[in-house]
């Protein structure tokens, strides 16, 4: 007894059809495959310098958030060798925002470094991504070319190249998160500017 396909099978013009689909979702993992092989080296380029100094910028503005601090804290309980009755009301309300933001810079010094790492390793990841994208791509189409029915092959295909492509958009949504955190510890560690009035 001969075995029943139930796999459907293609026409010509559905394979070729499906082969003009292939391609034109192929041809732009090429350029891609080239600007994520570059990603990397700009990376590094834009961001290596700049986290070194935005650095050495919270290390200062931690150093000078926390002697505002201890100003702040000597201003509002004065000398502890005589007791004050007006302390035991004093408001440390003050106190809160500078402890704050002394908190802020020394978590975005922390994070600072380790963050350009992650940074490193998810442009790492995406030449990989691009390329899994693409062999998914050629698999199909190289099916379509030879087979006659949709199979397991064929499938399999089109879940690399659909896993590939939702993985990196997911990694270039964590790229962009990245890269505006890095941006805003560089903004945390500029010095403060002082304004000039001109004289009249």
């Amino acid at each position: 007894m001969k075995a029943v396909d139930h796999h459907p099978a293609l026409t010509t013009d559905q394979r070729m059809a499906a082969l003009a689909v292939c391609a034109v979702f192929l041809l732009p993992a090429f350029p891609a495959l080239w600007k994520a092989a570059q990603l990397r080296g700009d990376t590094i380029t834009r961001w290596r310098d700049r986290v070194d100094v935005a650095y050495s910028g919270l290390t200062e503005r931690a150093v000078e958030a926390l002697r505002h601090l201890q100003a702040q804290a000597n201003q509002l309980l004065g000398d502890m060798d005589t007791f004050d009755p007006l302390l035991a009301v004093a408001d440390p309300e003050p106190l809160a925002a500078q402890a704050t933001r002394f908190n802020k810079l020394l978590r975005a010094r922390a994070m600072l470094r380790r963050r350009y790492n992650r940074q490193l390793r998810l442009v790492g990841l995406g030449s990989f991504l691009v390329a899994a994208y693409a062999v998914g791509l050629i698999v199909v189409g190289a099916y379509l070319a030879d087979g006659e029915h949709v199979d397991w092959t064929f499938w399999a295909g089109v879940a690399l190249a659909g896993a590939a492509l939702v993985a990196g958009g997911l990694l270039l949504g964590f790229y962009t998160y990245i890269e505006n955190k890095l941006a805003g510890a560089e903004v945390m560690a500029a010095p403060p500017t002082t304004s000039m009035t001109p004289k009249a």
